[in-house]
């Protein structure tokens, strides 16, 4: 038995250009033979599929305390499961979450030390055959490094094709040379998935199309006879995160997973009695923009309900006023985070899931990511998006890249600098009165109206709020990526 080496690097910025930079908000180095010993023993029934979480979840709280020294004390607590696994049973499931993968000989845990088996000796099994071959049709490299966001979520409670989806692109993806430095692409076909992880072909193409949904995985266009060989070129995103990369866009067409045609007839072009009989909109099919304009309710929850935050925040009033949840910023953040856990983990039926959690109440299945991206989403809902150009910027790091630097003052219209220069001057010399007073007995703002002192005293408390708001958001993105 032998401790994984884990890697973390420091935050760094998700938006910088360098291609070859590693996996952002750290990562953890895991050897393919280890990634075969657990999904071997999860198909053979072993252990179990949130033993299988556990497993990842270990590798994330290695990952914690990797800046302790060798002789720094470590302590690792049952309740840490809690957060990142979510669901009931608390310590009594982990404890025999982690029996099962001691017997099964994956890993050894205690209280001070969690270590992690290298060869599949201790696999209480005499035939290992299947499990040999699974690890032959893997590529022939040592350890695989596996960003921390993407443990996390595999601890969260992602399906198991989705998984397996998953290893299988960062096995085949994500390597690091000494010539080309870090590289993020690759070919990964669906039979390859399925043959090496035993899934379903047409769940591993639906979870492909799930994981391109939520930002994770990119497929780049190709030629046909590219695809059928060897997948098509895939790129995964360094830089992943629910908070860096937003909320998922639209899901694809065929999100039902049934095959397409694969007739070869050339189809008639040109038009051909095709004009309809009235120029309007059918009212049969609005098509997205007249499904927005209806009023969220939690009788028929779509996707877009689930995407748009200020529909959420309706879809919620309703909840409120049917009882489902109370009117709290409590039930706000799991109603949020619930819609979050229903977008990355509902890969088939998002909305289903989320009625689901939000009417039975399973609001322990929430995890600590879910409530992090909520916190983020109520964020921008509030104060806007810090992405874009006309609310605020970005706030530019330090030299050393560990904390953010301080906002940038916003820019204020000469009326808004005199009257906060005036006001300055009124608190130095202890006045007490009307500043405004003060402004309309100097000879160049003699002419100065009530409403127009007022407007200037809008624009600088709005300039406070946007730096105040900036400060907060930053913050949380910082602290989100250290993780």
């Amino acid at each position: 038995m032998q401790q994984t080496h884990m890697a973390v690097e420091p935050p760094t910025d998700p938006q910088s250009s360098d291609d070859n930079a590693r996996p952002v908000g750290g990562y953890s180095l895991i050897s393919t033979i280890q990634i075969s010993m657990v999904w071997w023993c999860y198909k053979q029934g072993l252990i179990r599929w949130r033993d299988l979480r556990t497993w990842f979840a270990c590798h994330e709280l290695i990952s914690r305390r990797c800046t302790l020294s060798d002789d720094e004390l470590r302590r690792y607590e049952l309740a840490e499961f809690d957060r990142l696994i979510g669901g009931r049973g608390g310590d009594r499931l982990h404890r025999s979450s982690l029996r099962r993968l001691e017997a099964a000989g994956l890993l050894t845990w205690s209280e001070s030390s969690i270590t992690f088996a290298t060869s599949p000796d201790r696999i209480p099994v005499d035939d290992l055959a299947s499990l040999w071959a699974m690890h032959e049709r893997m590529p022939k490299r040592n350890r695989v490094p596996v960003s921390r966001r993407t443990t996390r979520e595999i601890a969260g409670g992602l399906k198991a094709v989705v998984v397996a989806t998953m290893l299988a692109h960062l096995i085949r993806c994500v390597r690091s040379t000494k010539r080309d430095g870090w590289r993020f692409d690759g070919t990964c076909s669906a039979t390859f998935v399925a043959e090496t992880f035993g899934a379903d072909e047409r769940g591993v193409r639906r979870a492909r199309r799930h994981l391109e949904a939520i930002g994770w995985l990119r497929v780049e266009a190709s030629d046909h006879w590219h695809r059928q060989r060897f997948g098509g070129r895939a790129v995964i995103n360094r830089s992943w995160s629910r908070n860096d990369a937003g909320l998922p866009g639209p899901v694809s067409k065929n999100a039902h997973g049934l095959p397409g045609p694969e007739s070869k007839v050339k189809l008639p072009s040109g038009r051909k009695n095709q004009k309809p009989v009235t120029t309007g909109r059918s009212d049969f099919w609005r098509g997205e923009e007249g499904r927005k304009t209806k009023t969220p309710t939690m009788k028929h929850v779509e996707l877009v309900d689930l995407k748009d935050t200020s529909r959420t925040l309706r879809l919620f009033d309703d909840a409120v006023g049917r009882g489902i949840t109370d009117a709290s910023e409590h039930g706000r953040l799991l109603f949020v985070a619930a819609a979050e856990r229903a977008l990355i983990r509902g890969s088939s039926n998002p909305c289903g899931l989320f009625v689901k959690l939000v009417r039975d109440k399973l609001w322990h299945h929430i995890t600590q990511g879910d409530e992090d991206a909520a916190h983020v989403r109520l964020k921008y809902h509030r104060f806007g998006d810090p992405r874009a150009g006309d609310a605020f910027e970005l706030m530019p790091r330090s030299s050393h890249g560990s904390q953010p630097a301080q906002p940038k003052p916003a820019e204020l219209s000469d009326d808004a600098k005199l009257v906060q220069a005036i006001r300055t001057a009124a608190g130095r010399l202890n006045h007490r009165g009307d500043p405004f007073y003060l402004c309309r007995h100097h000879e160049r703002t003699c002419d100065w109206t009530r409403e127009r002192w007022d407007r200037a005293l809008v624009e600088i408390e709005n300039a406070r709020l946007k730096r105040q708001a900036q400060s907060c958001v930053s913050s949380a993105m910082s602290r989100l990526s250290s993780e």
